[in-house]
C-alpha cells in the first residue's frame, strides 16, 4: 500500500523521460534517488502511526514487524523505480535480471528459512527487510554505474515527471485502492490466517497479468523514443521549408 499509494506515478514518468531524451537521464536519476527516500521516510511514518491508530486493522501482526517493513520502504522504492528506469535506457535484459533475480534469490531463501531452520512469519518479514535492502541497493549501484548522477533535485524535471506521472497516478487509483486495501479487510474480518491463504491466491492473479503488463512496460520506452524522433522529424521538415 505504501508502495502503491506513496509513489505519484514516477515509475513511469522515469521511463518516458529517459526514453524521451537520453541527456536528462541523470537527472532524472537524481530526483528519484531523492523522491525514493523522501516517499518512503513518510509512507513508513504514516503506515506506523497508522498502526498506533488503527490496530485492529493489523490484528495479530507484531509492532515491531509494522516498523522494520515501514524502515526499509525506501529501499522498495529503490527497486520500484530504478529498475522500471532501466526500461527507458533500454536496459530491458538488466531489468529482467533484476526482477527475476529478486524472486529466486527470495523464495530460495524462504524455504531455506522455512524448512531448514524452521523459521516463521516474523523471520519471513526480516528476510524480505534484507533482500529489499540488498536489492533496492543494488538497483542504485547499477543505474549509477551506467549513467553515473550525484542525489541533486532538480526542481523544474521533478514538476514535469510528477505532471506526466500525475496522470497516471490519478487513473489508477481508485484500482489500486480496490486490488491492495483487500489485504487489509481480509485481516480484519477474518484473521491473518486466510489473510495468507488469500494473499497467495491475489499472487496468483497478479501472475496472470505478467505477460500484458511486462509487454506494456517494454512498448512504453520504444513508444517515448520513436514520438521524440517523429516529433524532431517534423520539425527538421518545418525548417527546411522555412
Amino acid at each position: 500500500l505504501s508502495l502503491q499509494f506513496g509513489n505519484p506515478g514516477l515509475h513511469t514518468g522515469n521511463v518516458y523521460f529517459v526514453a524521451r531524451d537520453p541527456s536528462r537521464t541523470a537527472r532524472v536519476l537524481g530526483n528519484t534517488l531523492l523522491a525514493s527516500i523522501a516517499a518512503g521516510a513518510l509512507t513508513g511514518a504514516l503506515a506506523i502511526l497508522g498502526a498506533l491508530a488503527l490496530p485492529d486493522w493489523f490484528r495479530g501482526i507484531g509492532f515491531p514487524l509494522v516498523v522494520i517493513t515501514a524502515a526499509v520502504l525506501p529501499f522498495q522504492f529503490f527497486i520500484l523505480l530504478f529498475q522500471n528506469t532501466l526500461l527507458g535506457m533500454h536496459e530491458v535484459v538488466a531489468f529482467n535480471l533484476f526482477e527475476v533475480g529478486n524472486k529466486i534469490a527470495t523464495v530460495a531463501a524462504l524455504a531455506a528459512l522455512l524448512v531448514l531452520f524452521g523459521g516463521g512469519a516474523a523471520q519471513a518479514v526480516v528476510l524480505f527487510a534484507v533482500m529489499a535492502v540488498l536489492f533496492g541497493t543494488a538497483s542504485v549501484l547499477y543505474c549509477a554505474r551506467r549513467v553515473p548522477f550525484r542525489p541533486a533535485f532538480d526542481g523544474a524535471l521533478f514538476g514535469e515527471m510528477l505532471r506526466y506521472g500525475g496522470r497516471v497516478y490519478v487513473s489508477c487509483l481508485l484500482s489500486f485502492m480496490v486490488i491492495r486495501s483487500d489485504m487489509l479487510l481480509v485481516n480484519y474480518f477474518r484473521g491473518t490466517a486466510e489473510a495468507g491463504v488469500y494473499s497467495i491466491t491475489a499472487q496468483v492473479a497478479d501472475t496472470l497479468l505478467l505477460l500484458p503488463v511486462t509487454i506494456g512496460m517494454i512498448l512504453l520506452p520504444r513508444v517515448a523514443g520513436e514520438r521524440e524522433e517523429a516529433q524532431g522529424g517534423y520539425e527538421r521538415r518545418h525548417e527546411d521549408r522555412d
